[in-house]
């Protein structure tokens, strides 16, 4: 079976957040390449830790700064190279 890349536009309103629970039963499946989210900023930041896709878009830039800085304060918990999530604006 081959792996499908998906990109989720909304991932943390009802659908966004319903297609991510099909994907984590599937995880063979579908690898989660890039999540989307208008402000929901930990929301976000749990869905990545948990699908750790290679790029997190928020609307604002305020937003991806929170996102940012949040990330690398769990990184500096977790030691360097522990936790592979990007984010990217």
């Amino acid at each position: 079976m081959v792996m499908r890349g998906v990109t989720l536009l909304g991932s943390t309103g009802s659908i966004g957040t319903n297609t991510l629970a099909v994907i984590a039963r599937q995880p063979r499946r579908f690898k989660v390449v890039a999540l989307t989210a208008h402000g929901s900023v930990d929301t976000l930041l749990a869905q990545c830790l948990r699908f750790q896709p290679e790029y997190a878009v928020l609307a604002t830039a305020s937003d991806a700064e929170r996102m940012r800085q949040q990330i690398s304060q769990i990184i500096d918990r977790a030691g360097p190279g522990k936790i592979p999530i990007t984010a990217k604006v």
